[in-house]
């Protein structure tokens, strides 16, 4: 079973319970490895800067191609198996992504993240 250290999502740092790191586990854990995922942007993360979404090549030149890189980016989570329905949106300054993913466990995740765009 993976098991992370818990990120605070609303502040983007490290979860913090009474001064100690909170760990996450099973699908939170998996859950947290794909919305980290979706925040990437390519050329962003120094230890790899292949991985990420290629946002201001690929959604200004072709929607199809960045829908393809976030299903590849949830895929690409480690005790994903499938993705189900997925739903992409960019009404608003940000792209926002629901998606139903199974794990290697038969698990059902309901996912939701809304991910600010820079640029």
């Amino acid at each position: 079973m993976a098991k992370d250290i818990k990120i605070d999502f609303d502040n983007n740092d490290l979860a913090f319970v009474d001064g100690d790191l909170v760990i996450v586990e099973g699908d939170e854990c998996v859950k947290q490895h794909i919305k980290t995922g979706l925040f990437i942007l390519l050329m962003d993360w120094f230890l790899d800067i292949t991985k990420g979404i290629n946002w201001f090549n690929g959604f200004k030149n072709d929607p199809k191609f960045l829908n393809a890189q976030i299903k590849d980016a949830i895929k690409s989570v480690e005790n994903v198996v499938r993705l189900g329905k997925i739903k992409f949106y960019n009404a608003t300054p940000y792209w926002k992504v629901e998606a139903v993913v199974y794990t290697v466990d038969n698990d059902e995740i309901e996912i939701n993240a809304e991910t600010p765009i820079k640029g």
